[in-house]
């Protein structure tokens, strides 16, 4: 009743994922982290929240739990006191006692699922990731979702400054004529439509 596939709205990012063509798995591919992200249309309350770290299912795959906290920093008109903080439960931290390059983060706007370093591969991460849904929902209750990422992170070490980026990625930004084209810096972001409701983002930076 409660499965992952019931939620995602139509067409999901499993169809996105199926167009792609199958590539090759490196040898030693450059992850750092790949989120699976489930936001909430409206928050949930940190006592619905309580009811799924108290399941089964999370005490024996994820006993380690870690309170979340929002830490809020103002100006104050106290002069002895010119900083304000306050700080604010915000769900929690769930950490696998076996594998440990699996993280789940539960948040009143969001669920999500991260694969640490060592990547475990899209059917086995999206098969864990239903698993954990429908045990979500099983306890907290049905809940509509305004949002479905997949997000990977790389970092791929290049010496600075760069003679020539295309030697060591395709997509590249362009200099023109006249400017020096060693790169001590840079950011690229682009969006593009894949299909109805779905579109992929590329992030470039120097970290």
């Amino acid at each position: 009743m409660y499965s992952v596939n019931n939620y995602f709205p139509k067409p999901s990012f499993i169809l996105f994922f199926a167009m792609l063509e199958p590539l090759q798995p490196s040898n030693n591919p450059p992850l750092v982290e790949a989120i699976f992200g489930i936001t909430f249309k409206d928050p949930v309350d940190q006592e619905r929240l309580n009811l799924f770290h108290n399941t089964q299912y999370v005490k024996e795959r994820y006993p380690r739990i870690l309170p979340g906290v929002i830490v809020e920093v103002s100006d104050s008109a106290d002069e002895d006191r010119p900083i304000k903080t306050s700080h604010q439960k915000d769900g929690y931290q769930l950490r696998s006692a076996v594998e440990k390059n699996r993280l789940v983060q539960v948040r009143a706007t969001q669920l999500t699922y991260h694969n640490l370093r060592k990547y475990a591969g899209w059917e086995t991460m999206f098969s864990e990731l239903k698993t954990l849904w429908d045990e979500f929902c099983k306890s907290v209750g049905k809940n509509d979702l305004s949002q479905l990422s997949v997000r990977y992170i790389n970092q791929i070490l290049i010496p600075l400054p760069i003679e020539n980026f295309e030697e060591y990625i395709n997509f590249s930004p362009k200099m023109p004529d006249g400017i020096n084209k060693k790169l001590n810096n840079f950011f690229l972001q682009i969006t593009v439509p894949v299909i109805d409701n779905v579109t992929a983002t590329v992030f470039m930076a120097r970290q």
